[in-house]
Formats: C-alpha cells, sequence, structure tokens
C-alpha cells in the first residue's frame, strides 16, 4: 500500500514539498493539507497521508486523509475549485460507500459541506464567506457565527 503514515510526534511533509512513500512513489501535499496536517498534530491526532485508493465503477478516488483511530476519511478543500472539481468523486463515494465516513473540510477543520446544508446554500457560498472574498447578509451572518462557534477548538 503506498501511503505516508505520520504521528503527531512526527513532522508532516512541508509546504509543497514532495515525500516519498515505501514503494518510492512522489506524494505532494497542498498548502491546504499541510494546515489541516497541522491541525491533527495540535490535536495529538494519528494520521495517514494520502488515504488509501478506492474504486468508483471505472475510477478511483484517494481521499487526502485517513485517521485510522475514528476510522474517518477526510478530503480537504483549500479552494472553490477544488471541491467543485471532486463534487461529483464524492456524490459516487459515498453512493458506493455508504458506511464509511467521509467528510469534506477546509483547511482550518471546518465542515463546508455540513455548513452549507445548515445555511441552505452552496458550498462555494460558505467558502467565499469563510475566506472573506464575499460577505453574508446580515441574517446569514448570524446564522454563520451561531453554527462556527459549534466548530471552535
Amino acid at each position: 500500500m503506498e501511503v505516508l503514515i505520520f504521528y503527531s510526534k512526527r513532522k508532516p511533509i512541508l509546504n509543497g514539498a514532495v515525500g516519498v512513500d515505501m514503494n518510492g512513489q512522489k506524494n505532494r501535499m497542498f498548502p491546504s493539507e499541510k494546515q489541516f496536517s497541522e491541525l491533527l498534530d495540535k490535536q495529538h491526532r494519528i494520521w495517514q497521508y494520502p488515504a488509501p485508493r478506492f474504486r468508483l465503477n471505472n475510477t478511483t478516488y484517494r481521499p487526502d486523509f485517513y485517521l485510522p483511530k475514528e476510522n474517518i476519511y477526510i478530503e480537504v478543500v483549500g479552494t472553490q475549485q477544488a471541491y467543485e472539481k471532486n463534487k461529483e468523486k464524492l456524490y459516487k463515494f459515498r453512493k458506493i460507500y455508504p458506511k464509511i465516513i467521509l467528510l469534506v473540510l477546509d483547511r482550518n477543520g471546518i465542515p463546508v459541506e455540513k455548513i452549507a446544508f445548515k445555511m441552505g446554500c452552496s458550498v462555494a457560498t460558505v467558502m467565499r464567506w469563510l475566506k472573506k472574498e464575499s460577505s453574508p447578509s446580515p441574517v446569514e451572518l448570524k446564522l454563520l457565527q451561531r453554527i462556527l462557534r459549534g466548530y471552535q477548538n
């Protein structure tokens, strides 16, 4: 299996650097993944990067992280484009593997899909708000703040 396993005491791949797994394959960690790995380290959690690959009919999908103790897979989206690019694979993954927990989080560990669902808006809109690229209305802002309070470290 071609994975890099990091424990909370070990340092992850540096920003934009390339790590080499047991089979000599190169794995590049993007800045959003690096920031999320640092959050996992801060929480003293054991994690694996990248996660194992899953077959999705005629293609494959590999989530960014796997948390073995919790048995949770995580896809970190750093940009709206990254989410849009993987949206179809996320849908297929959940349809084919309904019992496997897959969370879509931003680089700070905020579950953007859940927030979008609670707010009744798109993931892209939530990501723009969190990155301060656009502003929610006053009513949306109050609701967003109330939801985000539940995700504070």
